[in-house]
């Protein structure tokens, strides 16, 4: 039972995280637009790409493990496509809304997060191969 925990986790957290993507790209299409530049609204939108497909990477990680049988690999990988999402988009998000300067530190370590979490899944899924009849 621990695999569907786990798994339902990560599509809960990725459909909530989809969600959320949905509504901030709104606000910034429909809300900020006419109080950002057009290099914040790039950034903003940049932000908003990544989260998205970062959200349904994780309830695509998630519906995986629901098929095959939970991980390290795997719980690594959700981890650190939620890291990411936090660390990239949301250091973008702040750059862009409210000129946090200072938090760009933070946007290669999320960039980072997501190649480690695609890393992951793709060890997860080669490993999967090779043990399936």
């Amino acid at each position: 039972m621990t695999t569907l925990k786990t798994s339902y986790n990560f599509i809960a957290i990725g459909a909530t995280l989809a969600m959320l993507s949905v509504l901030l790209g709104a606000f910034g299409a429909h809300g900020l637009k006419p109080h950002l530049t057009s290099h914040g609204i790039a950034i903003y939108q940049t932000a908003a790409d990544y989260h998205i497909y970062h959200a349904l990477g994780l309830i695509g990680l998630g519906l995986y493990e629901a098929h095959y049988q939970t991980s390290g690999w795997l719980n690594l990988a959700g981890f650190s496509f939620i890291v990411g999402i936090l660390l990239f988009c949301g250091s973008l998000y702040a750059l862009a809304v409210f000129k946090l300067q200072w938090l760009v530190f933070l946007t290669p370590f999320g960039g980072l997060s997501f190649v480690i979490g695609w890393t992951c899944f793709t060890i997860q899924a080669i490993k999967s191969k090779h043990n399936t009849p």
